[in-house]
């Protein structure tokens, strides 16, 4: 018995027609594909499912860090590890859960900005503070890449190009500022929505630097010795090639002339 095949019959019998027909079809697929993978993106940052037994409240905390995009801010003081809890959710939001951890505790939580959840006592007014700064140098420079982050806490950002950054804290907040070749500096924020910062340069640590040639190395890493020659003790020398002015003013450096005719190439050879 013969199949019979199904066929569909385009209300347009030019091809260009199917083509346009086809692209619109695969437009719509796509579009649908994104909306779907956006949706989900946004449960996993702002949904969570969790189920956990008889924990401490701060490792709680640190699973739901562990899969959203949400960070805590506390005192350790203020989470007595006396005090274990049990949390059951199914694809619920962040805050309900939290909601869930410190009920029955003397704990409340006040979520600032986006993603950082703030806890402290009940009878203690969490305010919140959308901070902006810049950082400079002594000499009045932006200072690009610096780390600005809360102390005792993962949060943070980093200035741009102008030196600048922006931050939603909570009030009474130390913030840490720290860069490559600066000192770090502690800075208490008390209401305050704008603050001007400036680094000095850092001294600790310059001693153990050792000026390679081409860079810096560390002197503990630096295995062997080190010699150097400095130009103005070759510019009065009446010799024509460089490596024939280095002879001899070097410890370990050996020039030999590998032929006696003019231009010829020496062999210089360091240390064997």
């Amino acid at each position: 018995m013969k199949k019979k095949l199904l066929k569909y019959n385009f209300p347009f019998r030019g091809s260009w027609q199917k083509a346009l027909l086809c692209m619109k079809l695969t437009s719509i697929l796509l579009f649908v594909g994104c909306m779907q993978v956006a949706a989900k993106g946004y449960s996993q940052s702002n949904m969570l499912s969790l189920n956990l037994h008889q924990v401490e409240i701060s490792k709680a905390l640190q699973v739901i860090e562990q899969n959203s995009d949400y960070r805590f801010l506390y005192n350790d003081a203020l989470l007595s590890p006396k005090f274990t809890i049990n949390v059951k959710a199914d694809d619920s939001k962040v805050t309900d859960i939290v909601g869930q951890i410190l009920s029955g505790t003397p704990l409340t939580y006040k979520l600032i900005g986006e993603h950082l959840i703030v806890i402290a006592a009940k009878n203690h007014e969490i305010e919140a503070i959308h901070l902006s700064g810049v950082v400079r140098t002594p000499e009045g420079k932006p200072l690009s890449g610096v780390s600005v982050r809360v102390k005792g806490a993962t949060i943070g950002t980093i200035t741009d190009a102008d030196g600048k950054f922006v931050l939603d804290i909570p009030d009474h907040t130390v913030l840490i500022f720290s860069s490559l070749g600066y000192d770090t500096k502690e800075i208490t924020v008390s209401e305050q929505s704008q603050i001007a910062v400036t680094l000095e340069p850092s001294s600790t640590g310059l001693n153990e630097l050792v000026v390679i040639g081409y860079g810096t190395q560390k002197e503990s890493e630096v295995t062997g010795a080190i010699s150097s020659v400095n130009a103005d003790q070759l510019q009065d020398m009446p010799d024509m090639r460089v490596e024939q002015s280095l002879q001899g003013r070097t410890s370990g450096v050996t020039i030999a002339a590998n032929s006696g005719r003019p231009g010829a190439p020496s062999t210089v050879r360091i240390r064997g």
